[in-house]
């Protein structure tokens, strides 16, 4: 284990302590975290030295109060606000409803403890990336190139760019695929050029999706005291269990979805590099951001429910929170919930284009070095801002519209 430790220059006490008992070696056990700490005689595998590496372009300006809204802004997509109604027509109950939500928090926290681990072990840019290079080193670049075409080709941020537009009317005409595409290279210059404008951008986008959805918990708990013109507020939680499924396979597919819905507790461990303090600021935004988000969601889920009956949120389709809108504040309410979604989306966007994949090595052409360049007036990785931009811009133009955005 040694020769892989002399590697990564930052180890935190705790994970000093913790690796006593596998030998590492004196020089590696004695070095403190410290980014100009680099030793430099070694390449990454994708043949950066590791001072080039492990550079963060911006410096380390990220604070825990960023990276919780990192991980939040991530999370909270447009999920919570369309999920519900599909997880609640697989489940066929409330109960059920609400008790995968809380399970999937527990597989969600799961996996977060062990992003948390490994963060901490190699508190560096990159994610899964370069832990599976850690693991598996031969066949060489084997993990560096199978994990960075999958990023390239499927990561793309199209999906909440097409929702952000298509909540009211169905997408059928250029104007649509015009909006998306706008806001992919809004986030792309703003993150290119000013970055930190980027980052307070995202973090305002962020508080806005936070205050949205604390305005639907709230509004949630007038609703269930009786105070509005909802008729039975706790008519769904009566015999809350009534008509449960007894099919394992809908309960896959609706904890599939919910899964999808807590995607994006694992977002700060891809920018390490630029967060100050990483082993202690991992540890705390990691659970807090996904804290925060898994309260949000289950009110959120109790608001809903509470405002309408079974029957109308499977009716809903994608537009669960716009019933909700409705029924408790009139039409009007229900057509400005579609401007908040959209800003929820461009938040979303935004998490997903702050990340470094490009500056961990991957071999591609015009040579590696070039994709982990920085912009010289910005320090921002633009050129793996772009790697991300053109599947994205892909995904938006050439598919049939009609079929393949509902599909992604």
């Amino acid at each position: 284990m040694a020769p892989l430790w002399s590697r990564f220059s930052g180890l935190s006490s705790d994970t000093e302590q913790n690796l006593s008992q596998e030998k590492v070696s004196e020089e590696s056990s004695k070095q403190p975290w410290n980014s100009d700490v680099i030793p430099t005689s070694e390449e990454s595998p994708g043949g950066l030295s590791l001072e080039e590496d492990a550079a963060g372009g911006l410096g380390r300006h990220l604070g825990i109060f960023s990276c919780t809204l990192l991980i939040v802004g991530r999370i909270i997509g447009t999920g919570i606000f369309s999920t519900p109604s599909s997880i609640l027509s697989s489940t066929g109950s409330v109960g059920a409803s609400l008790l995968l939500w809380v399970a999937g928090f527990v597989l969600s926290f799961c996996g977060l403890f062990i992003w948390l681990e490994l963060g901490t072990m190699f508190p560096r840019s990159g994610g899964e990336k370069v832990y599976l290079e850690a693991v598996y080193k031969k066949p060489k670049y084997l993990a560096t190139v199978v994990f960075s075409t999958n990023a390239i080709l499927l990561g793309f941020s199209a999906s909440n760019c097409i929702v952000g537009v298509g909540l009211r009317r169905t997408a059928t005409t250029w104007s649509e695929r015009g909006i998306a595409l706008g806001g992919i290279f809004f986030v792309t210059l703003i993150h290119g050029i000013t970055p930190r404008t980027g980052v307070f951008v995202m973090n305002l986008l962020t508080t806005v999706k936070i205050a949205i959805l604390l305005f639907v918990v709230v509004s949630g708990w007038v609703v269930l005291s009786g105070k509005t013109s909802v008729q039975d507020p706790h008519a769904n939680f009566r015999d809350a269990f009534a008509g449960s499924s007894h099919s394992s396979n809908d309960y896959a597919t609706a904890m599939f979805k919910v899964l999808y819905a807590y995607a994006g507790w694992s977002n700060v461990n891809y920018v390490l590099n630029n967060v100050r303090d990483p082993v202690r600021t991992l540890k705390i935004s990691g659970v807090l951001g996904l804290g925060i988000c898994t309260l949000l969601y289950i009110f959120a889920n109790i608001a809903y429910f509470s405002a309408a009956t079974q029957a109308q949120i499977k009716n809903s389709g994608v537009t669960v929170a716009a019933l909700f809108f409705k029924n408790v504040y009139g039409i009007a309410a229900e057509r400005a919930l579609s401007v908040f979604v959209a800003l929820s989306a461009l938040g979303n966007v935004m998490t997903v284009k702050s990340t470094e994949l490009a500056k961990e090595g991957i071999p591609l052409p015009f040579g590696n070095k070039f994709w982990a360049s920085n912009y010289a007036m910005s320090k921002a990785p633009v050129p793996g801002l772009i790697v991300h931009l053109i599947p994205s811009v892909i995904v938006i133009i050439a598919p049939p519209m009609a079929v393949a955005y509902p599909f992604i």
